[in-house]
């Protein structure tokens, strides 16, 4: 390990590292509230390129947009208009600067993911882990707010999945460190051919159906008019931003929210850099009592924000209960444009265990196809990050599908599906797997402590989603470790033989 050495003090550079990332995670709060900010609104991120006021427009100033403690110093008001400036600012800035150093700690101190020990090698999953959280963190606020997931930050995280997965197994290999076989899999080859050529066939019969009957539109696609216009007019008057018309909010300034986090959120970094190997209680190791305390603070903060009223409550409830009478068709119909992939999906599976390539590993594949060409380990790292975004996506089609037809009504959304997608592609299935239940186990015990505040029958799963990964990450070695005499039998009885590819990869 790596030292740095300044006036007779000695300090690794993990807790150096830690130290640059809480100011990173700092920074880019600071850029995620742009992003949830403008999204929804149809606005452009790039366009303008800085910060402005909601109410008068005028150009945020450089030393009044520092994370945190600009707001502090404003007195949580405009410098120009003294307009009210919302506490989900900062609140964001602190969530994101927590995040940033618990997923660090994740992956470099209690070293809870596979595979990755040291930053001089596992850089690209650190910074794809980080694009990851903070991404799961902007979808969360803009999903809580106004039940809208912007498509566009989950497929840049799939693409964030798919160049660090390319590049993990890529440059080992290229530099001569290490082979094939040595590397961490994500997906046997078997299975990644099974997802890439299953999503391939859904998409060509999208593709087929949208050029059969051009007017059916653009899944997903929840544009208004009045968005739109926006849009393409940036000089209209915008909405109120995150949280200013809330009910509850008289005006007034409330910093201790805001300061208790903050001091929390050092506090915890303190403990991860004076203290990180040393525990509260005795049994549980150091690195899980810091996850355990990350996760609860999330936990808190979200069923917190669960009982503040929305002014999109009542609408999505309204438009849930209108599409109810026709829920089971869409489903029935979502289903129908499915039978391709799940045909060719059955057909290859077949074939491939017949032939007795479904339990091949990926070194004799590489060999078979590229020979001895060092690139192509590139490929294949990419090649599985997709596959298991892909494979993820299928499995919330059929909980949304199954969901719907259990139901009567629409039970899982298509950004939901997106979300699984995006946690695949960069942690990997067996993590989604384990952050699915997981946050339906947490939406459960969050539904049960507001249940005497509850404003709306809805529940946007998506926040849940990106809080069970978070706790995912953390106990992903002893979930996979329970886990994975089951899942190794039930490759077995696919293979038709013993042994195999595993749970843990």
């Amino acid at each position: 390990m790596g030292v740095l050495i300044c006036k007779g003090c000695v300090l690794d550079f993990t807790r150096f590292s830690l130290v640059l990332v809480a100011f990173l995670g700092a920074i880019i709060g600071s850029f995620l509230n742009v992003v949830i900010y403008r999204l929804p609104r149809g606005l452009s991120v790039t366009n303008p390129r800085w910060s402005f006021c909601p109410h008068c427009h005028h150009r945020i100033r450089w030393y009044d947009n520092v994370p945190i403690l600009g707001w502090l110093l404003l007195r949580g008001r405009c410098r120009d208009c003294h307009s009210l400036i919302p506490a989900i600012y900062p609140l964001i800035e602190c969530l994101s600067l927590l995040l940033f150093i618990t997923v660090w700690d994740a992956m470099f101190g209690a070293q809870m993911v596979p595979g990755v020990k040291f930053l001089a090698a596992d850089w690209p999953s650190a910074a794809a882990y980080l694009i990851l959280f903070g991404g799961l963190l902007a979808g969360a606020a803009m999903d809580i707010e106004s039940y809208i997931i912007d498509i566009r930050i989950c497929l840049l995280i799939m693409a964030a999945g798919v160049v660090a997965q390319g590049l993990r197994w890529g440059l080992p290999v290229q530099a001569g460190a290490a082979r094939v076989e040595e590397l961490p899999a994500v997906l046997p080859p078997a299975l990644s051919l099974l997802g890439v050529a299953m999503g391939g066939a859904w998409l060509v019969t999208i593709l087929i159906a949208g050029w059969l009957n051009p007017r059916r539109g653009t899944a997903g696609n929840d544009r208004t008019p009045e968005v739109a216009e926006k849009q393409e007019r940036p000089d209209l008057p915008q909405t109120p931003s995150p949280g200013e018309s809330s009910p509850r909010s008289d005006g007034r300034f409330r910093p201790f929210p805001i300061i208790a986090l903050s001091a929390l959120t050092v506090a915890m970094l303190i403990w991860q850099l004076a203290a990180s190997d040393s525990g509260v209680v005795g049994r549980i190791p150091p690195g899980g009592q810091r996850g355990f305390a990350a996760c609860f603070v999330f936990m808190l903060v979200l069923v917190l924000a669960s009982m503040v009223p929305r002014q999109a409550d009542t609408q999505i409830v309204e438009e849930i209960e209108a599409e109810r009478a026709g829920a089971r068709a869409v489903a029935v119909h979502e289903l129908v444009w499915f039978i391709p992939s799940i045909l060719i999906g059955v057909g290859l599976l077949l074939f491939l265990r017949r032939t007795g390539h479904l339990d091949s590993d990926w070194r004799g594949v590489l060999q078979a196809l590229f020979g001895d060409h060092r690139w192509a380990s590139f490929l294949a790292g990419g090649f599985q990050a997709l596959a298991a975004g892909l494979l993820a996506a299928g499995i919330g089609w059929c909980v949304r599908i199954l969901g719907t037809l259990t139901f009567g009504k629409e039970a899982f959304g298509t950004g939901d599906i997106y979300i699984m997608a995006a946690i695949a592609a960069v942690a990997g299935l067996p993590l989604l797997i384990l952050a699915f239940f997981l946050g339906a186990l947490l939406a459960l015990v969050g539904v049960l402590a507001t249940l005497f505040h509850k404003t709306s029958r809805a529940i946007p799963f998506g926040p849940w989603l990106a809080i069970g990964s978070l706790v995912a990450l953390w106990l992903q070695p002893v979930l996979v470790e329970f886990f994975e005499p089951a899942a190794t039998m039930l490759w077995a009885v696919l293979s038709g033989r013993s042994g195999g590819w595993s749970f843990g990869g």
